[in-house]
């Protein structure tokens, strides 16, 4: 069974700054979110981070390197997700979050805009989807 974690407001503020200050220190990372049960609820299993890269730095061991990096920076687990290619979904749920570092503020609201425009076209679609699958 995963370890469940429990941080004062003031704690959760102090990992927040330590993990902005090391996403700053790579190039390639542009913006990066936090979100899900760490910022969502009073426990977590992990800190759940979003990251949107460059177009040169996009490749299959961004995602883990980051987490092993921030995890030993933290020491709490880190689970990142770069969400450049992302499902529509995945990416409103991510940017429900709140940012912890940006580069490109233009890129980023631009991002935000388009996600949600699209989000809000296929919602509906969701729903009914969830509404067969699980009867809700």
């Amino acid at each position: 069974m995963k370890r469940l974690y429990r941080l004062s407001p003031e704690e959760r503020i102090q990992i927040r700054d330590q993990l902005a200050a090391a996403l700053s220190q790579y190039p390639g990372v542009l913006f990066a979110y936090v979100y899900g049960s760490f910022v969502d609820s009073e426990a977590f299993h992990n800190v759940d981070i979003g990251v949107y890269l460059s177009g040169s730095t996009i490749n299959t061991d961004v995602a883990a390197n980051l987490s092993q990096r921030l995890s030993g920076k933290i020491k709490l687990p880190v689970d990142v997700r770069i969400l450049n290619p992302a499902p529509i979904s995945f990416r409103f749920h991510v940017l429900r979050g709140e940012c912890l570092f940006c580069r490109n503020d233009d890129l980023r609201t631009d991002l935000m805009e388009d996600t949600m425009r699209r989000y809000f076209d296929i919602a509906p679609l969701l729903h009914h989807a969830a509404k067969e699958a699980f009867g809700t």
